[in-house]
This record gives structure tokens, C-alpha cells and sequence, in this order.
């Protein structure tokens, strides 16, 4: 009894210090998912969005890795480490390699309690020139 007693205890102390993000109006799934739609592209040209994330934790959120679906994939972000409250900027580029529709993805690894893998989803359709 004492040890289950502990173990809720300490459940309790260690989520009130979790580190929790969220991307701006954006949702996100129960698995750490979220759909980007680029909507229609033209052929030969870059695909470009910015993402807002937001540590919405009480301690410092650390990016540790981000990597791409794919080499027509691009993940840029702009601060690594932020501060409870603190946003950063998450750019994503894609180069369409053929004209069809595309799906790619990113994922995001990082020290948040509730996505420590935040996939962000992409899709769109290609358009012929």
C-alpha cells in the first residue's frame, strides 16, 4: 500500500514539472500526429510553411532532433531550447520531384512529456505546368 501510495505521489510531483508543447492552430492528435495540407503546387516550384511551436510546459522544452521524410523535405527551426510560454518558428519547405500528389512527413524529437515525437503530416497535389 505504501509503495502504490509513493507511486501515485510521484506521478503527481512529476507531471506538475511536464514539459508539453503544441503548434499554433494547429491540432494534434492522441499519437502525436497533425495533418499540414499544401493544398495545390505548382511543378518545379518550393512549397513553403512556417509553424508556430509553443512550449506550453513549466520547465525548458530541448529540440534534440528533427528529421525529414524524405530528400524533398526541409525542416528548419529556429531556437532549440525555449522557456515555458516561449514560441519558435518551424519552417518547412517541399520541392515537388514529380506531378502527382505527395505525402511526406517530419518528425520532431524533443523532451515533451506529451508528443517526445510530434510527426507533422504533409500533403498535397502537384499541379502539371
Amino acid at each position: 500500500m505504501k509503495a502504490f501510495l509513493f507511486l501515485c505521489l510521484f506521478s503527481l510531483a512529476f507531471n506538475s514539472t511536464a514539459q508539453t508543447i503544441e503548434l499554433a492552430e494547429m491540432d494534434i492528435n492522441d499519437e502525436g500526429y497533425t495533418l499540414l495540407d499544401f493544398g495545390v503546387i505548382k511543378a518545379k516550384k518550393t512549397a513553403k510553411r512556417t509553424l508556430i511551436l509553443i512550449n506550453t510546459g513549466t520547465e525548458d522544452l530541448v529540440i534534440s532532433t528533427l528529421e525529414e521524410g524524405c530528400d524533398c523535405t526541409t525542416v528548419k527551426i529556429k531556437k532549440r531550447t525555449l522557456k515555458p510560454n516561449e514560441r519558435t518558428a518551424i519552417r518547412l519547405k517541399w520541392r515537388p520531384i514529380s506531378d502527382s500528389e505527395f505525402h511526406s512527413s517530419v518528425m520532431i524529437h524533443s523532451n515533451a512529456t506529451d508528443y517526445p515525437q510530434l510527426w507533422i503530416q504533409m500533403e498535397g497535389n502537384v499541379e502539371k505546368d
